[in-house]
C-alpha cells in the first residue's frame, strides 16, 4: 500500500505543476482514492483536483475540497460497494501535494465521521452493516510539503491559520483573526433581523459596511457534506465579487484584522455556535467577524446548528484544535518528505518571478499569535514513524506519520 500512497503522489504533484502552467490557482493538487490494504492495487474516485482559486474567486476552493465535492462521494459510495463485492479490503486516501489548511483538514474529518458513522449509507443500514468493520478505520491523509516548507519555498503561509485555531480554543474571549460575539435578535441591525425572521429555514447573512452581502441557506445532503448556511453565504459573495471583476474577489472583509476599515468590515451573522469549518471559511475569506444570533423566533433541528452530527460545534473545534492523530479524530494523517514533493512550488515560484499575476497568501501572524506558532507547528505535524516501525515513538506528543524509511 505504501508503494501505491506514493504514486498516488506523485500524481497529485504532478496535477499541482499543470495547475500553476494553467493559471487556475496555485501550486495544490489532490486525490481521493480507495487502496487496498494486501496490495499496491488502488482506484482513483474522480480525477484528480487542483487549487482553483484564481478561477473561481472562492478562497477556499482548495485541491482536496475539489475531490470531496458531492459527486466525488457518490462516486466513492459506488466504488466501495465494488471493491466490497470483489473481496478487497479498501482504505480511502486522501492525497494532496501541500500539507491540508484547517478548512481542507476539517472536510477530510467530516467525509471521515459520515463514513465510519455510516451516514453515508442512511437508508442502506444493511449493506453499512456488511461492511462496518472496513469503515470503522480511519481515513487517510498524506501530503507532501509542510506548511512550513510551503512558505519557505513559495511564499504560502497557512501556519498561522492553525495558530489561529488553536489560540480560539484556549481563549475564546481573546484575540483573533475572527472577532466573535453572541448578539439577541434584536441587538442586530434590523435588516438582518428582519431577514431572520422572514425567512422559511436557517440562513446565515454576511454583511459588509452596513450592506447585506449575501443570505447563505443550508443546501446540504447526505452527499453535499460542507454546504452549510455559513459557508454557502461565504462562497455566494465571492462568486458575486468575481463576476462583478473584482481583482481578489477572494477577500470579502479587510485583511488587516486587528484595525479593519469600517466600510470595508464584513460580519457575518448566524444561528450556530461557531465550528471549525466555519471559523476556516472565514479566516480564508477575511471575514472579520462571526455574531452567533440568538433568540431566533423558531426553533433549529441540531442537524442545521452543527457541522458534523455527532458532535457540537464547539466540541468539534476544539477537537481539531488538538491537531493530528489524536483518540477525538477519525483521520491518520501521514507525510512523505522525499524531494519531489518540494517541485509543484518551486515552479509557482519560478512563474512568480518570470510572469507576476494576481495571487493570493496566508495571514498574517499577529504578535498576540506568536506563543502558539510554534505549538502549531508541533501538534499539526510530529514526530516521524518508519514504514517497518511497530508503534511511534511518543515521547514529545502527538505524531504525523512518515512513508519514508529515512525521512529528510
Amino acid at each position: 500500500m505504501l508503494e501505491a500512497c506514493q504514486d498516488l503522489l506523485r500524481k497529485a504533484n504532478e496535477t499541482a505543476v499543470k495547475n500553476v502552467l494553467l493559471g487556475k490557482g496555485g501550486p495544490f493538487g489532490a486525490i481521493l482514492a480507495l487502496c487496498d490494504e494486501g496490495s499496491n492495487a488502488y482506484e482513483c474516485i474522480g480525477e484528480p483536483g487542483a487549487n482553483a482559486v484564481l478561477e473561481t474567486g472562492v478562497a477556499t476552493t482548495h485541491a482536496e475540497d475539489r475531490v470531496l465535492q458531492p459527486h466525488y462521494i457518490e462516486v466513492l459510495k459506488n466504488v466501495l460497494i465494488r471493491w466490497l463485492d470483489d473481496g478487497l479490503a479498501p482504505r480511502l486516501v486522501l492525497v494532496s501535494s501541500g500539507q491540508s489548511c484547517p478548512a481542507c483538514h476539517a472536510k477530510a474529518e467530516i467525509v471521515a465521521r459520515h463514513l465510519t458513522e455510516g451516514r453515508l449509507f442512511k437508508g442502506q443500514e444493511e449493506l453499512f452493516g456488511s461492511v462496518q468493520e472496513i469503515l470503522g478505520k480511519n481515513m487517510i491523509v498524506l501530503y507532501g510539503t509542510s506548511y512550513q516548507e510551503t512558505a519557505r519555498v513559495a511564499g504560502f503561509n497557512d501556519l498561522p491559520y492553525v495558530a489561529d485555531l488553536m489560540r480560539f480554543a484556549a481563549e475564546p474571549d481573546g484575540p483573533s483573526m475572527v472577532a466573535y460575539e453572541t448578539r439577541d435578535l434584536y441587538d442586530i441591525p434590523k435588516a438582518v433581523t428582519d431577514i431572520f425572521r422572514d425567512a422559511p429555514r436557517k440562513v446565515s447573512i454576511l454583511v459588509r459596511g452596513g450592506e447585506v452581502l449575501a443570505v447563505g441557506e443550508d443546501q446540504r445532503t447526505d452527499i453535499d457534506l460542507f454546504s452549510t448556511s455559513e459557508v454557502t453565504a461565504i462562497r455566494t459573495a465571492c462568486i458575486k465579487q468575481k463576476q462583478a471583476g473584482l481583482e481578489a474577489p477572494w477577500l470579502l472583509g479587510d485583511p488587516n484584522t486587528r484595525n479593519p476599515d469600517k466600510e470595508r468590515k464584513a460580519i457575518l451573522y448566524t444561528g450556530s455556535d461557531i465550528g471549525p469549518l466555519m471559523r476556516a471559511e472565514l479566516q480564508w475569506s477575511a471575514v472579520n467577524g462571526l455574531v452567533h444570533v440568538t433568540g431566533l423566533p423558531y426553533e433549529l433541528p441540531k442537524t442545521c446548528l452543527r457541522e458534523i452530527p455527532s458532535m457540537t460545534n464547539d466540541a468539534f473545534l476544539r477537537a481539531m484544535a488538538r491537531g493530528y492523530n489524536h483518540d477525538k479524530s477519525r483521520l491518520s494523517v501521514l507525510q512523505s518528505t522525499r524531494t519531489y514533493n518540494k517541485n509543484p512550488f518551486f515552479v509557482w515560484t519560478l512563474k512568480q518571478e518570470n510572469m507576476p499575476a494576481v495571487t493570493y497568501n496566508g495571514a498574517a501572524c499577529d504578535d498576540a499569535l506568536q506563543g502558539y506558532m510554534e505549538k502549531a507547528a508541533f501538534v499539526f505535524r510530529g514526530e516521524a514513524l518508519d514504514e517497518n516501525s511497530a508503534k511511534a515513538d511518543r515521547r514529545s506528543g502527538p505524531t504525523t506519520f512518515y512513508l519514508d524509511p529515512s525521512p529528510t
